[in-house]
């Protein structure tokens, strides 16, 4: 069962690789941003960061957390789309700038103790609103806009599996409440893509 378990966690971290690359295509394809919160990203990265840190910290197998090493390098790429092909985005150096010093003080292991132990409770508040800006912007718009159905494709795909592993494998528990949250956000997003597309191909063929 652990060689198994193991498997799935090889084929989440290479297929990590692939996650964000249709996003990164489709904007860079349409020179457009429209429909992707800014905010999202910018948490997602920020949690990316404490996600890696912890789990650094905390001694975690490379394969439970290894996508998301992967995952921070192809959002730092999207942030870097974003501020391109939006030359109005505000305070963009700025908020680079924190998201570099963050980088660096977490990655390096450069902070007090007491930080790594809290930044599991960090993980979820910025979990939540890594998601909740971009699901309330799909609300508001009733579109998804730019957002790469693929690359939310591969993030529901790998939610799941990555969640069984992680109950098997370790006992933190409150890694199983992290990937609990992670898979409940991620299936709201996958619902707005099926409900938006659904609506779309109606009024289509009205």
């Amino acid at each position: 069962m652990t060689f198994i378990y193991n498997l799935i966690s090889y084929g989440i971290v290479f297929g990590a690789i692939f996650n964000q690359l249709p996003q990164i295509y489709k904007i860079y394809k349409s020179k457009s941003i429209q429909g992707i919160s800014f905010s999202s990203l910018y948490t997602e990265t920020l949690m990316l960061i404490f996600n890696v840190a912890y789990n650094m910290h905390e001694g975690t197998s490379f394969l439970l957390y290894g996508e998301n090493v992967i995952l921070y390098i192809e959002y730092i790429i999207v942030i870097f789309q974003f501020g391109y092909y939006n030359s109005m985005q505000r305070d963009y150096i700025r908020k680079l700038s924190f998201l570099g010093i963050i980088s660096v003080v977490f990655l390096f292991q450069i902070v007090p103790q007491i930080i790594f132990k809290l930044s599991i409770y960090i993980n979820m508040i910025l979990l939540f609103f890594s998601k909740w800006p971009q699901i309330k912007m799909n609300y508001q718009r009733q579109s998804t806009g730019q957002l790469a159905f693929l690359t939310h494709l591969q993030n529901q795909a790998g939610a799941i599996p990555r969640a069984l592993s992680i109950f098997a494998e370790s006992n933190n528990k409150l890694l199983y409440c992290l990937v609990i949250l992670d898979n409940s956000l991620v299936l709201i997003i996958t619902f707005q893509f099926l409900i938006y597309w659904k609506r779309r191909e109606i009024q289509k063929k009205l």
